[in-house]
């Protein structure tokens, strides 16, 4: 009797831990994967930012090297609103959306690596901080998120600079100015796509003409992506810990919205002057006497002096209006697939694209594997649990 009894309860302590098995911590996903999801998050906030991008770019043109009386006789775009119903009407669609190939690529590689990295590297010394110990102050970890994430986007911005100098040129190009021959802001490149453009300056520079000034818009990315990142995780951290904001908005998408709008207004106004350097530069000829600057700083030493403070900060509010949107869909939607990546690899989500399923016998109701409702739901218990674990090491 004694062994028959224990036969059961080996049975149900073997049930138990297969059972506890599967809610043991997932594998760290791998730097690749992080890539791709932050890349593709980037990409689905692209569709819905780039005809802000588009006003931004050409706003930054406005008047270019002007003063502000001989800006308003010539001045094509009053503001965004304007600008986006003008270009509706003159170009339609396509000069709204002009550009998007190059936005999209840019974005899945820029993006991909400065998302993926900074969030494999945060993971990595989180882990390593839990393992030792080591108590950090919320100032060590914001310094060390921002020179992380200085780093990535940075790295990231010089590597993928051909696709960037591309997606202005193309944002800026008027079809409807090129078919009349009516004026348009600044140079004109009438490129057919994102590969003639390409293909077109590697035939005029090379090398040398596809990384035209790379470093401008490497520190430009390197500045947004240091102020971004480092502020999204101090504001979320702040919010989702804070007694004075409702609970609804401390977590889920409610939290990330709120903290990617926040963190989109510093962005911009921390951007916007060395967005207008790299427009400007990258619009330009890079030879000839159509040249207007030969390099940053003589580009900014010029605006200043013709256009005053105020030219660093033409078309911030389309920068701003590109940004929240894009930082609010391309976190939100980043932190969805982590979740839903996080669920696939626990096994708490079955994905059947990813992994095929296996057809097996039914069994009775004890053994059968929770539904998709009940995933959801201790995913989510799992998930607070985790973030109050978090927030109570900053």
């Amino acid at each position: 009797m004694s062994q028959a009894s224990s036969q059961p309860s080996n049975a149900t302590g073997a049930q138990a831990q297969a059972q506890v098995q599967p809610a043991a911590k997932p594998k760290t996903n791998s730097l690749m994967n992080d890539m791709i999801l932050g890349g593709l998050a980037s990409c689905v906030a692209t569709f819905v930012s780039n005809p802000f991008e588009v006003c931004k770019t050409r706003l930054q043109l406005e008047g270019e090297l002007k003063t502000r009386m001989a800006e308003k006789s010539t001045r094509q775009y009053r503001n965004i609103f304007h600008a986006l119903v003008t270009i509706g009407k003159t170009e339609g669609w396509r000069g709204l959306q002009g550009g998007l190939g190059a936005a999209l690529a840019f974005q899945f590689c820029m993006n991909g690596a400065r998302l993926g990295t900074y969030e494999f590297a945060t993971r990595a010394l989180r882990l390593q901080s839990k393992a030792s110990n080591e108590i950090e102050s919320p100032t060590q970890k914001f310094l060390k998120n921002m020179a992380i994430a200085m780093g990535a986007g940075s790295t990231s911005a010089f590597l993928t600079n051909p696709l960037f100098l591309v997606k202005v040129r193309l944002q800026v190009k008027n079809s409807a100015a090129l078919r009349s021959g009516g004026p348009a802001l600044g140079v004109q490149y009438n490129y057919k796509g994102m590969f003639d453009a390409l293909h077109q300056i590697w035939k005029e520079g090379g090398l040398r003409g596809l990384y035209y000034n790379a470093h401008v818009p490497a520190m430009r990315v390197g500045v947004g992506s240091a102020v971004q990142l480092s502020t999204y995780d101090s504001i979320k951290s702040a919010v989702a810990s804070s007694p004075f904001i409702p609970e609804s908005v401390r977590s889920g998408p409610p939290l990330h919205m709120l903290s990617s709008m926040l963190a989109a207004g510093v962005v911009a106004c921390a951007m916007n002057p060395l967005d207008v350097i790299s427009t400007r530069l990258y619009n330009q000829k890079q030879s000839g006497t159509e040249r207007l600057y030969s390099g940053a700083v003589d580009c900014f030493l010029k605006i200043l002096k013709s256009e005053g403070i105020r030219g660093f900060f033409k078309g911030l509010p389309a920068h701003y209006a590109r940004l929240g949107p894009h930082t609010v869909i391309t976190f939100t939607v980043w932190e969805y697939f982590k979740e839903l990546y996080d669920r696939h690899r626990s096994g708490r989500l079955a994905l059947p694209l990813i992994t095929p399923s296996v057809s097996t016998p039914p069994a009775d109701a004890s053994t059968q594997p929770p539904s998709l409702t009940e995933s959801v739901m201790k995913h989510k218990v799992t998930k607070e649990v985790e973030n109050k674990e978090i927030h109570m090491d900053d």
